[in-house]
Protein backbone atom coordinates (compact mmCIF):
# COMPACT_ATOMS: atom_id res chain seq x y z
CA UNK A 1 0.00 0.00 0.00
CA UNK A 2 1.31 3.31 -0.74
CA UNK A 3 1.68 5.86 1.44
CA UNK A 4 -0.49 8.48 0.62
CA UNK A 5 -3.07 5.84 0.42
CA UNK A 6 -2.11 4.58 3.44
CA UNK A 7 -2.62 8.54 5.45
CA UNK A 8 -5.54 9.08 2.90
CA UNK A 9 -7.99 10.73 5.46
CA UNK A 10 -5.54 12.28 7.51
CA UNK A 11 -5.59 16.39 7.65
CA UNK A 12 -4.50 18.59 10.15
CA UNK A 13 -4.15 22.28 9.50
CA UNK A 14 -1.98 22.37 6.04
CA UNK A 15 -0.78 19.37 6.74
CA UNK A 16 -2.31 16.32 4.45
CA UNK A 17 -1.51 12.52 3.20
CA UNK A 18 0.83 13.49 0.78
CA UNK A 19 2.75 16.10 3.64
CA UNK A 20 2.70 12.80 6.25
CA UNK A 21 4.14 10.73 3.23
CA UNK A 22 5.98 13.04 2.08
CA UNK A 23 8.41 13.56 5.52
CA UNK A 24 8.34 9.66 6.02
CA UNK A 25 10.03 9.34 2.60
CA UNK A 26 12.22 11.83 3.70
CA UNK A 27 13.21 10.42 7.12
CA UNK A 28 13.98 7.46 5.28
CA UNK A 29 16.54 8.69 3.04
CA UNK A 30 18.02 10.32 5.83
CA UNK A 31 17.96 7.23 8.09
CA UNK A 32 19.97 5.49 5.18
CA UNK A 33 22.72 8.77 5.09
CA UNK A 34 23.06 9.27 9.46
CA UNK A 35 21.02 5.99 10.93
CA UNK A 36 19.05 8.11 12.47
CA UNK A 37 16.89 11.48 13.11
CA UNK A 38 18.63 11.72 16.54
CA UNK A 39 22.57 11.12 14.52
CA UNK A 40 21.30 13.60 11.91
CA UNK A 41 20.54 15.77 15.25
CA UNK A 42 23.96 15.35 16.62
CA UNK A 43 25.74 15.74 13.57
CA UNK A 44 24.07 19.17 13.21
CA UNK A 45 24.91 20.43 16.39
CA UNK A 46 28.24 19.49 16.36
CA UNK A 47 28.73 21.35 13.32
CA UNK A 48 27.18 24.10 14.65
CA UNK A 49 29.51 24.35 17.15
CA UNK A 50 26.39 23.27 19.78
CA UNK A 51 24.65 26.29 18.98
CA UNK A 52 21.13 24.67 19.49
CA UNK A 53 19.18 27.45 17.34
CA UNK A 54 21.80 27.03 14.32
CA UNK A 55 21.66 23.27 14.77
CA UNK A 56 18.10 23.53 14.69
CA UNK A 57 18.28 25.07 11.52
CA UNK A 58 20.41 22.43 9.77
CA UNK A 59 18.59 20.09 10.87
CA UNK A 60 15.22 21.45 9.50
CA UNK A 61 17.32 22.68 6.42
CA UNK A 62 18.20 18.55 5.52
CA UNK A 63 15.05 17.26 6.33
CA UNK A 64 13.39 20.01 3.94
CA UNK A 65 16.18 19.34 1.73
CA UNK A 66 15.41 15.72 1.55
CA UNK A 67 11.21 16.63 0.71
CA UNK A 68 9.27 17.06 -2.30
CA UNK A 69 7.14 19.06 -0.49
CA UNK A 70 5.08 21.86 -2.13
CA UNK A 71 6.07 23.54 1.35
CA UNK A 72 8.78 23.12 3.89
CA UNK A 73 8.19 20.50 5.91
CA UNK A 74 9.61 21.99 9.79
CA UNK A 75 10.06 25.68 10.38
CA UNK A 76 13.60 27.16 10.60
CA UNK A 77 14.80 29.55 13.34
CA UNK A 78 17.20 30.89 10.86
CA UNK A 79 13.93 32.27 8.93
CA UNK A 80 12.18 33.71 12.38
CA UNK A 81 10.44 30.68 13.27
CA UNK A 82 10.33 29.68 16.76
CA UNK A 83 10.19 26.06 16.01
CA UNK A 84 7.96 25.16 19.28
CA UNK A 85 7.39 21.97 17.50
CA UNK A 86 10.62 20.94 17.28
CA UNK A 87 11.72 22.35 20.41
CA UNK A 88 9.28 20.09 21.91
CA UNK A 89 10.06 17.07 20.27
CA UNK A 90 13.80 17.49 21.83
CA UNK A 91 12.08 17.94 25.17
CA UNK A 92 10.31 14.95 25.01
CA UNK A 93 12.88 13.00 23.29
CA UNK A 94 15.11 14.46 26.43
CA UNK A 95 18.04 15.15 23.40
Amino acid sequence: MKLKELFRSFKYRFYDSASVADFMISAKRITAEYGSLNSLFIHSLSKADNNFPEALSYFAEIINMNSSARFRLLPDPAKGSACKRLNLFFEMDGT
